[in-house]
């Protein structure tokens, strides 16, 4: 077969020739088959080595490259095997921190709605307590500025402590006033005296409920592997329990 001549003043231009030398390494590569055996023998010979040895390092040789290949396997098995448990659990994760997050959504949501219901009902105790002696300006300025701080509070732990505060606030208020005869015959008092217990009642039973979805949600997201699962979730490390402080225990001390 007649080898095709080059085309005489042909010039190329840049891109076909990247092209063309490109293809020419490629061809060169595939012709190329490794050292004859006659060639190794040789050189072998020439260093002194003898036949037998030769082959013993040649069996030596494929060993190990056999065992590196075989460590290369068992170490992409282990790592194929550590994600598989990786996430596998972590889709368990998933499905347990979400379940006890949905619960701690739903108490929280439906204490904040009696919180609410409560916090409406105390523009009309300011008003009665206004018409009473036991309603000091120093006492309705504490209760009035306490309502405020709840509303705008939105970490949830801060808000819970400001509202078992209130709570206290507003028993302190309602025996004062109801030791007041003034307003033993007041209807209006009366009636909202009921509805604040009502709602108190309300409040103390959701807290509860909410307790005890945090305790659940909170030891669902313990331990250092559910930690690890947590953050890569981005689910919050525990939810704070409605427990009051100290100084929420106690009766306030205001000077009358």
């Amino acid at each position: 077969m007649q080898e095709q001549q080059p085309e005489q003043g042909k010039r190329l231009s840049h891109e076909e020739a990247k092209e063309v030398i490109s293809e020419a390494v490629k061809i060169q590569d595939e012709q190329i088959q490794g050292v004859p055996e006659e060639i190794l023998q040789k050189s072998a010979g020439e260093m002194g080595i003898s036949p037998e040895v030769l082959a013993q390092a040649r069996t030596r040789a494929q060993q190990e490259r056999e065992k590196r290949a075989n460590l290369r396997k068992a170490a992409l098995f282990a790592v194929v095997v550590a994600l598989t448990i990786f996430f596998g659990g972590l889709f368990s994760a998933r499905g347990r921190l979400a379940d006890a997050a949905m619960q701690v959504d739903l108490r929280k949501a439906q204490l904040d709605n009696v919180l609410q219901r409560r916090y409406d009902l105390i523009p009309q105790l300011v008003a009665v307590a206004k018409t009473s002696r036991q309603g000091s300006d120093d006492r309705l300025k504490n209760l009035q500025d306490l309502t405020a701080q709840w509303q705008k509070s939105e970490d949830s732990e801060a808000k819970l402590q400001v509202e078992q505060q209130l709570s206290g606030q507003i028993k302190d208020l309602m025996s004062r006033l109801q030791s007041d005869s003034k307003l033993a015959e007041n209807e209006t008092f009366h009636r909202l005296t009921d509805e604040i217990a009502g709602a108190e009642n309300r409040i103390a039973v959701e807290r509860k409920r909410y307790n005890e979805a945090a305790v659940v949600y909170n030891r669902t997201a313990s331990g250092p592997l559910m930690g690890v699962y947590r953050l890569f979730l981005g689910y919050p490390a525990k939810h704070p329990l409605f427990e009051a402080s100290s100084n929420a225990k106690r009766a306030p001390e205001l000077n009358l």
